[in-house]
């Protein structure tokens, strides 16, 4: 079974109890985000696996596998670089296209 959780939508305390239950009974649970056009859904898992999906044809834009399990993500208006939600509490930028972390300094949100 796998879960998917509308991270814009999904009260922070809902979502924790979520997590927390799908990490005691081994469930992959994932949050979605959509780029600001709707082109592109963004799936997060437990799993460290970050993946871009295209909306209209469902083709995989990019994969990412992250070092810790993920919460939440949003893609920059640009769409070059991905912010992920970490279980460790970290914010973590994501360079899309080379696939690599990317320094916070050079992006205004």
């Amino acid at each position: 079974m796998q879960i998917w959780i509308d991270a814009d939508a999904c009260p922070r305390a809902v979502k924790e109890v979520v997590l927390r239950v799908s990490a005691r009974l081994h469930i992959p649970v994932s949050s979605i985000a959509f780029s600001l056009d709707s082109a592109t859904v963004i799936s997060t898992g437990t799993d460290g696996w970050v993946c871009g999906w295209e909306c209209a044809t469902g083709a995989t834009c990019f994969t990412l596998k992250t070092s810790s399990g993920s919460w939440s993500s949003t893609l920059h208006p640009h769409g070059d670089v991905l912010a992920i939600g970490h279980w460790d509490g970290m914010l973590r930028l994501w360079d899309v296209c080379q696939q690599k972390s990317c320094p916070a300094r050079d992006r205004v949100w």
